[in-house]
């Protein structure tokens, strides 16, 4: 978020002089509480500034230094109004050139002054404010503008998102939320920064609640990857699975996604809602983009979506693939009870075999089961008793074992 402000500061640093105005009755009517005097810009000092403006206008500071400079130094010799203007324009120069601290120094000599009329003196103290937030002497900052809040009748969003700007930039996370809110608040269509800095801070502070709205508002009007996933976390923190699906599949229709986390977190949402099959699709286009890697993990996924979805002659190639790059046999397990279902009996005796000869098993006795099962039914009987045999040393497969054997006893006629 540091350095976000800079470039709507840059922007308004130009308008400076357009709140400059000469003294004349007119304006001294402006605000009578003034002496209407005190507001009177001798001719040969209009000329002055006329120059001064000019070179404002030609984006020429050294033109504008060369004529400000030799005014400066005729200090008491003109009117406190005069000598306001003087150090008004002095600031914008130093503010143009992005020196920052020696046009603080004016602004300062400025305020100080009070000859400016009512309104002018306010927008100065503002300026003021902002340009302590340039030269990030944050304090200062805060300190100007909440002296400016004290004495502006309408304060307006930027006023707001600059206070909060520099709470923020102080650490004072907690103080930056409510003038951030009102920046939010106030503005018709809120810049993407402030938003940003509330949905920030309130992130920060764990008010995620809170922080629900102004993100929702931050998708709306600023639709980026970024924000639609964000949203999507937030949701699901806050157990609103539904709304964080939902969030998450317009990212991915948007065509946002680009890394295969995203994928998989879509997938697994879809598993969650009981949409294996889409779930399923996901990981395909992962796969085939080669975004998602084509690893035991994603394969597996990819497999157990299909399952789930009923679709077991796709789910074959995925879990091959698998079970192939696992590092264990228990995919290989998978696969031969998938094949088992299908009455593939050869095939699941091969996975199996696979199984078995790779190991780091969580239930060896029950693949032992299994395997006796797929040479059962390819009439392979002897290996089949002996992998039931196997089998009966597993507490979780002992008593189906056992039933196996009685049946090859039957069959036998061993019994």
């Amino acid at each position: 978020m540091t350095g976000s402000w800079r470039p709507m500061l840059a922007a308004l640093l130009p308008c400076l002089l357009a709140l400059v105005v000469f003294g004349t009755p007119a304006s001294a009517k402006e605000d009578k509480d003034k002496d209407r005097k005190q507001y009177t810009v001798g001719k040969s000092m209009h000329e002055q500034l006329n120059k001064a403006q000019e070179a404002f206008a030609a984006d020429d500071m050294a033109a504008a230094r060369e004529v400000l400079e030799p005014l400066e130094r005729k200090g008491r010799r003109m009117n406190p109004y005069e000598r306001a203007l003087v150090y008004l324009y002095l600031a914008t120069t130093a503010a143009n050139e992005e020196k920052y601290d020696e046009a603080l120094v004016y602004f300062e000599k400025c305020l100080a002054e009070d000859a400016l009329p009512e309104a002018q003196q306010l927008s100065t103290r503002f300026n003021v404010a902002q340009l302590y937030l340039a030269a990030e002497r944050f304090q200062e900052a805060i300190r100007s503008l909440e002296l400016w809040f004290e004495l502006a009748e309408s304060p307006n969003s930027v006023a707001f998102y600059l206070l909060a700007v520099a709470h923020y930039q102080v650490g004072d996370v907690e103080g930056a939320i409510e003038p951030a809110r009102e920046a939010v608040v106030r503005a018709e269509k809120p810049e993407q920064n402030w938003l940003q800095l509330l949905v920030g801070a309130l992130f920060e502070t764990k008010r995620y609640e809170e922080a629900l709205a102004p993100l929702e508002q931050l998708v709306t009007l600023y639709p980026k990857k970024t924000y639609w996933t964000q949203l999507s976390a937030l949701y699901h923190h806050l157990d609103r699975t539904p709304e964080s699906l939902a969030a998450m599949q317009i990212a991915f229709q948007e065509g946002f996604f680009d890394n295969g986390r995203e994928y998989r977190q879509l997938a697994l949402l879809l598993l969650q809602a009981d949409l294996p099959y889409r779930a399923a699709s996901v990981m395909e286009q992962g796969l085939e983009k080669k975004i998602l890697e084509p690893d035991a993990s994603n394969w597996e996924l990819l497999a157990n979506s299909w399952l789930l979805a009923r679709e077991n002659e796709r789910a074959l190639e995925p879990l091959t693939r698998a079970a192939t790059l696992s590092g264990t046999g228990e995919l290989y397990v998978r696969l031969g009870q998938v094949y088992l279902e299908r009455e593939r009996w050869k095939d699941a005796s091969e996975a199996l075999t696979k199984a078995l000869e790779k190991g780091d098993l969580n239930d060896r006795g029950g693949a032992n089961l299994l395997m006796g099962i797929a040479l059962y039914h390819q009439e392979r009987l002897d290996q089949a008793r002996s992998h039931f045999d196997a089998a009966l040393a597993s507490e979780s497969a002992h008593d189906s074992a056992a039933i196996w054997i009685n049946m090859l006893d039957r069959d036998t006629g061993s019994s």
